[in-house]
């Protein structure tokens, strides 16, 4: 009975690191990545937000945590800081306008829902929700008037990638999205459209 007792427990609990060796998803994870993102900035002008916009190269070290579930969901939350070349400018015909919007960095946080595929269970394919928020310094003139502003701007990205376990806690990962900016129902010069954005990046998995 106690042969009988130990096997049972051996077997279990080789099972159990036979599982927790499958997760290779689960944990605390740091990385960074780059790739192409919408930008988007604006000056509010005698009742006009003046748009700039363009997509611009942006790397981004990121962390989070994420729960693999025996069955393959995996569930997260991640964090990012990222630099860009955030130098628009923007003429606009009434008063004339002139605006220069410079911006450098931005913070991103958001939520990833995945699922782990393949026989060896080292891929995984997920979707991505996150806010990304940028403040941009900003220099016009309007009528000959010289005027400085600074406007904080949000923008609400999502998307989805894939992510593979290369060797050891190595992952690399690609995605793909789009974004869109809410401008509270303000009178725009311009309704900026969504553009694709891409990005490829290194993790470490712990």
């Amino acid at each position: 009975a106690a042969a009988f007792t130990l096997s049972l427990a051996a077997t279990a609990a080789t099972q159990a690191f036979a599982q927790d060796a499958d997760r290779h998803f689960s944990g605390p994870y740091i990385g960074a990545e780059a790739g192409l993102q919408q930008i988007i900035a604006g000056s509010s002008v005698n009742g006009v937000d003046i748009l700039a916009e363009d997509r611009r190269f942006v790397a981004d070290l990121f962390g989070g945590f994420r729960h693999q579930f025996p069955f393959g969901l995996i569930l997260g939350a991640e964090g990012a800081y990222g630099l860009f070349d955030g130098n628009l400018q923007q003429f606009y015909p009434v008063g004339p306008t002139g605006v220069s919007y410079d911006g450098g960095d931005q913070f991103s946080y958001g939520g990833t829902l995945g699922w782990v595929v393949g026989p060896e269970r080292t891929l995984m394919l997920y979707g991505y929700l996150k806010e990304t928020k940028r403040t941009f310094d900003i220099v016009g003139v309007t009528a000959g008037t010289p005027f400085f502003q600074q406007d904080k701007q949000g923008m609400l990205r999502y998307g989805g990638g894939a992510e593979l376990r290369v060797a050891g806690r190595l992952h690399v990962r690609a995605a793909i999205g789009a974004g869109r900016a809410d401008f509270g129902g303000r009178i725009t010069n311009f309704d900026p459209k969504s553009k694709v954005e891409a990005s490829i990046g290194l993790l470490a998995q712990f």
